[in-house]
């Protein structure tokens, strides 16, 4: 039995365990997750694709873990998302990746202590309900956007 094929979950807390490998592909079969809590593992692999599909998802914590590469276009599509916890990982790319038009709902969102590069994309200005973007601790470059002045509360660059 895979964990894709529990359809009514809703909350998946597994943090501060020892779990380690990958995160299945297979939980994008939970159409119904909400909340998906993997902080404070020894997980070693990429952020699986798949999870842009869980798009019931309001909270999701992959913090302190050993996670690289980078983050997949996908999680744009988590439109419902209101915290997002990336932080004390080895991941890398550009934020742009997940940078739309239409931007995420997200409020909170930690990218801090992790490899990200390139600039912080001028696409920010769509995220209007961002309050905390951490993003210190990475390898950002050029100018702050002024867009950064129009979020709620923004702080903890």
């Amino acid at each position: 039995m895979s964990i894709g094929s529990i359809s009514g979950l809703q909350v998946l807390n597994l943090f501060n365990n020892s779990l380690a490998g990958g995160i299945p592909s297979s939980m994008g079969k939970l159409k119904n997750l909400q909340k998906l809590d993997l902080r404070i593992n020894k997980l070693n692999s990429t952020i699986p694709p798949e999870l842009g599909l869980c798009t019931d998802l309001i909270y999701l914590a992959l913090a302190v873990n050993s996670l690289s590469g980078e983050l997949p276009s996908t999680l744009s599509n988590l439109k419902s998302m209101a915290e997002l916890g990336l932080s004390d990982n080895k991941l890398s790319g550009e934020l742009s990746s997940i940078s739309s038009p239409t931007g995420p709902g997200w409020s909170h969102c930690n990218f801090k202590t992790n490899r990200f590069c390139g600039v912080i994309p001028q696409e920010i200005r769509h995220m209007t309900k961002l309050q905390l973007p951490f993003l210190y601790g990475n390898g950002f470059n050029g100018s702050i956007p002024l867009e950064i002045g129009n979020l709620i509360g923004p702080n903890q660059l």
